[in-house]
């Protein structure tokens, strides 16, 4: 698949994509939802650059939507992928940032920026540039999310000169507002039938797939596209589905505690609500 930073997904590219496949899944265990989650958290971490070109990772990915259900390696999807949950960052993935905005408008306003500062007296108040600074000094995090734009992972600022006590409050305010945002949760109690159904209902695997499907051709995935692919056959407004209920439960069943969580659940054991 040719890689084009420069342009959303449209139906064209995806004028193959059916959602029939994926009815399958309403057959699969918790472990079963399991694996499949945990080749897709695999699958997202190939995605980055400057992986996904080395090993065509939009090729698989596409040959994923076609045959979404398929049967896992367990013994790979076991390996820890993970090094500690802290840690700094490697020269290669400071590197790799460069990539991070490739193909979103913001990347635009950043080189004006640069370009308007270049040779200005920056002890003038109100200067031309500074116009810029409302947009790119905002949250990365919060861009991608407000735009739509599926992104794994996040840097942050550590200012090693405060005290540890104020660094790690600081840091679980910090946290505790990103698992908000992300809807990120472990899960609180066994899944059941009725969960799965939920999840088969409102098409979140072939959901994940697109996301999974956008990070790897570096093109995004608007609500707007994903409603009308997931959601054709049904008179809902598609877009505020996927919006309001498609991407949280996406967002939920992407984390990796959910994931841990029902992969220790014993099959065939009904949840308590």
């Amino acid at each position: 698949m040719t890689q084009d930073y420069r342009h959303k997904l449209t139906r064209a590219d995806l004028k193959w994509f059916s959602v029939e496949p994926y009815e399958a899944a309403r057959g699969l265990t918790a472990r079963e939802w399991a694996e499949q989650l945990n080749l897709r958290k695999l699958m997202f971490v190939l995605a980055e650059p400057p992986m996904r070109e080395a090993l065509d990772v939009a090729g698989m990915v596409v040959e994923l939507l076609r045959a979404p259900l398929r049967k896992t390696d367990n013994a790979l999807l076991s390996l820890p992928r993970r090094g500690p949950t802290v840690s700094d960052l490697t020269i290669d993935q400071v590197y790799n940032m460069r990539y991070a905005l490739d193909g979103l408008p913001v990347l635009e306003q950043c080189i004006a920026y640069e370009k308007e500062r270049e040779g200005d007296d920056l002890s003038v108040p109100n200067l031309p540039w500074q116009k810029y600074r409302s947009v790119i000094g905002q949250s990365f995090d919060d861009y991608v999310r407000e735009n739509e734009i599926f992104h794994a992972g996040t840097q942050v600022n550590v200012d090693l000169n405060a005290s540890d006590s104020e660094i790690l409050a600081d840091f679980k305010d910090w946290l505790a507002q990103k698992r908000r945002a992300a809807g990120s949760m472990a899960a609180k109690r066994r899944t059941d039938n009725k969960d799965f159904e939920s999840w088969v209902k409102n098409r979140v695997l072939p959901y994940i797939d697109l996301l999974l499907l956008s990070q790897a051709t570096g093109r995004p995935l608007t609500h707007s596209l994903a409603g009308e692919l997931l959601f054709w056959d049904e008179d809902v407004d598609a877009t505020e589905k996927v919006r309001k209920t498609v991407r949280p439960l996406a967002m939920q069943l992407l984390d990796s505690q959910f994931i841990a969580a029902i992969e220790r659940q014993p099959d065939g054991v009904e949840g308590k609500s």
